[in-house]
């Protein structure tokens, strides 16, 4: 464990992955990629190697190539830790944390896994982290980055293709949300000193729980979910709401919510908050990505292929929140 101490896809993002039209530029090769998040509430995770799995999104015929899960309110990070490394390993094709060991800060974790068989095509890691608590100092939120830098194709003479990984967990409370927006660009400017870590890349991939809540009250979105009215919960969504103004998440894309509220449950229940907070239900948990073509020739085409919650993981008060991808890097 390394430890540190310092619109949606739908709207046609940039690099959305839309096919059709005109052939485009031959494709160098293409990777999978799953892309996870979990708040776990300061316990230790479900525990067993199943429910692991399919978080991982691992095994099968379109196993990923490369795994990243971000942990936030971890109890017993060497536990999760060890947990993650050890279901990693057992599927088929056996996966190894790149880098050689996860990271951490605070009760945050990013563990990011490539298959065996692709081990070799990483050239370079980079990693870091950034707190940004109270003062920018308390590591109870903030980032944690990694950068994995992939081989090319034989005889092509561009730099290696870099793909960014960063796991946040962002300012609490349903009021707070330019916190959570300073915080975002804190992350993004600081994580790697000298680089916007959302911009000098190829493919960012952005999860964590980002805090982001739904603008309502507690009866009147229930009587909304009841009714099956998803939509108004969504058009009532923080995250959704800034990105379409500009102040967060900038050029990001996203998946359509078409799962329940991530946040707030009842441990070990289908319920949401019944204490007397009755939080509104929300969607905290996310999974975001950003394609930058400037000054790296052409743009990556990523294509979402699911983006689910798992439900039956019922160990904390937030559900996990996973996303499958294909990114494919063109020739120059």
């Amino acid at each position: 464990m390394c430890v540190w101490g310092g619109m949606p896809a739908e709207a046609g993002g940039a690099g959305a992955g839309a096919r059709g039209g005109a052939a485009g530029p031959r494709v160098l090769g293409t990777v999978r990629v799953r892309a996870a998040t979990f708040n776990l509430a300061g316990g230790r995770g479900p525990g067993g190697s199943a429910a692991l799995e399919r978080l991982l999104g691992a095994g099968g015929a379109e196993a990923p190539d490369l795994v990243a899960v971000g942990g936030q309110e971890v109890g017993a990070l060497d536990v999760w830790e060890a947990d993650l490394a050890a279901a990693a390993r057992g599927v088929d094709g056996g996966y190894a944390l790149v880098g050689g060991s996860a990271l951490s800060l605070g009760g945050m974790s990013l563990a990011v896994f490539a298959r065996a068989d692709v081990q070799s095509k990483v050239v370079k890691v980079r990693t870091a982290g950034v707190a940004t608590g109270v003062g920018n100092v308390f590591a109870n939120k903030g980032g944690l980055g990694l950068q994995v830098f992939l081989k090319r194709g034989v005889g092509d003479q561009r730099p290696p293709m870099k793909v960014n990984f960063v796991s946040s967990h962002l300012a609490a409370h349903a009021e707070r949300v330019e916190g959570r927006n300073a915080d975002f660009r804190r992350i993004a400017r600081r994580l790697f000193r000298g680089e916007d870590c959302t911009q000098d890349c190829d493919v960012v991939f952005w999860v964590g729980d980002l805090n982001y809540r739904v603008d309502g009250n507690r009866r009147g979105m229930d009587k909304v979910l009841d009714l099956g009215m998803r939509d108004v919960m969504v058009a009532n969504d923080q995250l959704r709401i800034e990105r379409k103004k500009g102040r967060a998440f900038q050029g990001f894309s996203e998946g359509a919510l078409n799962f329940a509220p991530t946040y707030k449950y009842d441990l070990g229940s289908d319920r949401y908050d019944t204490s007397s907070k009755c939080r509104v239900p929300s969607w905290t948990d996310r999974v975001l990505w950003r394609v930058n073509p400037a000054g790296r020739g052409r743009a990556a085409a990523v294509t979402l292929q699911e983006y689910t919650s798992l439900d039956d993981i019922k160990c904390s008060d937030h559900r996990p929140v996973a996303a499958s991808f294909e990114v494919e890097f063109p020739e120059p």
